[in-house]
């Protein structure tokens, strides 16, 4: 609780008022109202029973505020103490007057002074400061509190003619002193502390050390006996009052952190969800790139853009997806935590820390991301709408093969073609030439040696109502493990010599989407390669957009 001069103030009247009825009652219980008694029953089972409630009210509040490192210098000690006295009080204010009645106040009392000296270990003993001594000493008040009714005949005597006997009076005394010592312990650490909280407590314990002598000085429902009654219920009542403006401190505070969370919240979630729409932006341009480039006739141009696909966009795309799911599940945990009230503000710092670490490596990532496809947008490739005609495939190949030959005699390749010169198809010629020129492509970049001298066949021919292509080489061929992957995109076998991994690929694209046909491989280590194609003489529908 915070130092005010008001508090202050308020707390030193109190004591005043105190000590003034601790007087009062003692003066007029041996002077105008000697022997004059009140046994009001009823009204001391309320009072007993409020005084009760209230330590146990008090003794929660301070283990609330413990969870938020606030109240009391001594949160643990003092309620551990409020609940065995609240017990021991609950069962005070149950039973009829006579010994019990009295022996169950009196071990509340030194019970009382007893838990609360334990604050005077507070800094040697870390076992008064734990969960097991509260649960043990709340079990063994509930444990005394009951052998005590069950066996009434069996306590000592408390009240012998209307008088306490020595028993009792000791009980309290010695209960009373230790309050006195607590007292003294607290007033000693508000000194260094200024925590009016322990001051309150300090003058709790005196009150209530002050009630345990004056009980020495009274008898059974009389003047002094009804002064030290209204002592400890005032000590009680101004912990409550105080401690409920510290709780409404604490509900203020965390009123302020709900609305700091939830700005931050939805702060973060806008980002998220700006962060994720960009994510999908990429991926959809991508992908619609990345179809815009196996519909390219010039493919090869196109591989150092492709291997930037490869190797870098799915770096930093991974990456931004982990840092989502991360910053999601930790927002879940937030607002699970926040939805059952056990938030603190450790746990808000920590994930506003690891969000603010998360977004960088996440907004580092986009920008990667962003580079890349600038890269894409520098292509300048028109696309063009191919129509279906009907062609003479000897002739329009052999017009192919003569556009590859300078890369063909360059690295002293040949190729053979066989085709009946008089064999037509009405297919789309464009997808023709783009399918030859790769598969020639594949075969000097990775079927054979620098220095050996290749062969390549192509032969074309009829097959029902189907156009059969036949294209082998002679090249090193392929192993099983290779051959099942050579249709995987970004698959290469020269991946460190400039490989893409989209040779194979995009041909399997263009036979089975481009003329919507089926292309099969043979091939085994030294033997070189061999494709089957087949697609329909006949197309009629526009050609498929290639992705």
């Amino acid at each position: 609780m915070n130092i005010n001069k008001n508090t202050h103030i308020v707390i030193w009247i109190i004591i005043g008022v105190s000590l003034t009825i601790h007087g009062a009652s003692l003066l007029l219980s041996n002077t105008l109202l000697n022997n004059i008694t009140w046994p009001l029953i009823e009204a001391h089972a309320v009072v007993e029973t409020f005084g009760s409630a209230v330590a146990l009210f008090i003794a929660l509040a301070l283990l609330f505020f413990e969870k938020y490192n606030t109240g009391t210098s001594f949160n643990i000690e003092i309620a551990t103490a409020l609940l065995v006295m609240g017990i021991l009080d609950g069962f005070h204010a149950a039973v009829n007057v006579g010994q019990t009645f009295v022996w169950l106040h009196s071990i509340a009392t030194f019970f009382g002074g007893l838990t609360f000296i334990t604050l005077l270990a507070h800094n040697r003993f870390t076992w008064f400061k734990n969960r097991y001594w509260l649960i043990s000493a709340c079990t063994a008040a509930i444990i005394i509190g009951t052998m005590s009714l069950a066996y009434p005949t069996d306590l000592p005597h408390m009240v012998e003619q209307g008088h306490f006997t020595g028993t009792a009076m000791a009980l309290n005394v010695i209960g009373g002193t230790m309050f006195f010592v607590a007292a003294v312990k607290i007033l000693l650490v508000y000194r260094d502390s200024h925590n009016v909280s322990d001051l309150l407590f300090c003058l709790h314990c005196f009150l209530f050390g002050a009630a345990a002598i004056m009980f020495e000085q009274s008898k059974l429902w009389d003047t002094a006996w009804w002064g030290w009654h209204i002592l400890r219920l005032m000590a009680y009542i101004v912990a409550l009052g105080f401690l409920l403006v510290e709780g409404m401190q604490i509900l203020q505070e965390l009123k302020q952190h709900k609305e700091q969370l939830e700005e931050l919240v939805s702060e973060r979630t806008r980002s998220l969800v700006e962060t994720n729409q960009k994510l999908e932006e990429t991926v959809a341009y991508l992908n619609r790139t990345h179809t815009q480039l196996l519909e390219r006739e010039k493919m090869a141009s196109l591989g150092d853009l492709v291997a930037g696909v490869a190797h870098e966009i799915n770096t930093p795309i991974g990456i931004g997806i982990t840092s989502t799911t991360y910053l999601q599940q930790h927002l879940d945990d937030l607002t699970m935590k926040y939805q059952t009230k056990v938030l603190s503000t450790g746990v808000l710092e920590d994930f506003i820390s690891d969000s603010t670490g998360a977004c960088k490596l996440l907004l580092k990532n986009l920008q990667r991301t962003a580079n890349l496809i600038n890269s894409f947008k520098q292509v300048a490739v028109d696309q063009s709408c191919e129509q279906v005609r009907a062609f003479n495939v000897h002739d329009y190949v052999q017009e192919i093969i003569a556009a590859l030959s300078p890369e063909i005699k360059k690295h002293d390749h040949k190729i053979k073609f066989h085709c009946d010169p008089g064999l037509i198809a009405t297919t789309y010629p464009g997808v023709i030439f783009q399918i030859i020129s790769n598969l020639v492509a594949n075969s000097i970049a990775h079927g054979f040696k620098e220095s050996e001298q290749g062969e390549i066949t192509i032969e074309l021919f009829k097959h029902d109502e189907h156009i059969e292509l036949i294209y082998k080489d002679n090249g090193k061929g392929m192993s099983e493990l290779e051959l099942s992957k050579l249709f995987e995109p970004f698959y290469t076998t020269k991946r460190g010599s400039g490989g893409m991994g989209l040779g194979a690929y995009i041909i399997y694209n263009l036979v089975t989407q481009g003329l919507d046909g089926d292309v099969h491989t043979v091939s085994e280590p030294g033997k070189g390669l061999e494709y089957r194609i087949a697609f329909a003489n006949k197309q009629a529908t526009p050609l498929k957009v290639v992705s």
